[in-house]
C-alpha cells in the first residue's frame, strides 16, 4: 500500500480514538517503513508512537533478561 494511504488510514483511526491499534500493526512493520510513517504524523502523534515503542522495546528486553 502507499505511504499516503497509509497513513491517511491510521490518521483516522487515530481520530477514532484507535491509536493503539495503530501501534499494534506498525510493531509489526519493518523500521524503515514505521520511520516513514512517523515522519508524515503531527509531533504529537508521533511522540506517543514512539514512547509506546521505546516501552515495548525495554519490556521484550526485560523478558530476554528474565529467561536467561
Amino acid at each position: 500500500m502507499k505511504l499516503g494511504v497509509v497513513v491517511n488510514v491510521f490518521n483516522e483511526m487515530i481520530k477514532n480514538g484507535e491509536i493503539d491499534e495503530v501501534f499494534d500493526i506498525m510493531i509489526r512493520l519493518k523500521e524503515k517503513r514505521v520511520i516513514k510513517i512517523l515522519k508524515k504524523f503531527d509531533t504529537k502523534t508521533s511522540a506517543i508512537l514512539m514512547k509506546k515503542m521505546r516501552i515495548k522495546k525495554e519490556e521484550d528486553e526485560n523478558k530476554t533478561k528474565e529467561e536467561e
